[in-house]
């Protein structure tokens, strides 16, 4: 985690290139694979060009929805969960909900994924909805603000800021 965030850090003062391989919400079958790999099924909606998302809420926002669908592996397995992403102006929005088609199992760990959440979203003075989806299952809403002309460039198709 410290890595990742002296990284950020870099990008955000634009002192060099977005290093190549950082994480994207346009690279995410890793992270949905998890999910299927428990007998869980993934439909995942953009909604928005990902391509306009600065790097620094980029990567943010694809390490919530990381911990977002690790969680629904973990607690329900064989889930169908639906993932939103949305990028509208200067806001990323992020909606996560699984059915909970399984009894959730016990957490035995001492997880901090929820929190990790908060504090991610709240670097960028967002806000973070979890809970009981009203169907049942949960439900995990994020929306992460970012400034484009304050932030670094958007990455590029290939990782690398253009």
């Amino acid at each position: 985690m410290v890595t990742e965030l002296r990284r950020l850090l870099v990008i955000l003062r634009g002192a060099e290139a977005v290093p190549e391989g950082l994480p994207s919400l346009r690279r995410i079958d890793p992270l949905t694979a998890g999910v299927r790999l428990a007998g869980g099924q993934v439909d995942v909606a953009v909604t928005g060009d990902l391509g306009t998302i600065p790097a620094a809420a980029d990567v943010s926002g694809y390490r919530i929805l990381q911990e977002a669908l690790t969680n629904t592996a973990r607690h329900a397995p064989g889930s169908t969960v639906r993932v939103s992403i949305e990028v509208a102006g200067d806001v990323l929005r992020l909606h996560v909900v699984d059915d909970g088609a399984r009894p959730a199992r016990r957490n035995t760990g001492t997880g901090h994924g929820l929190t990790g959440i908060r504090e991610r979203a709240e670097l960028f003075g967002g806000t973070v909805s979890v809970g009981p989806g009203p169907h049942g299952g949960f439900e995990v809403r994020v929306e992460l603000p970012f400034d484009a002309e304050a932030s670094a460039a958007p990455l590029s198709p290939t990782g690398v800021a253009g």
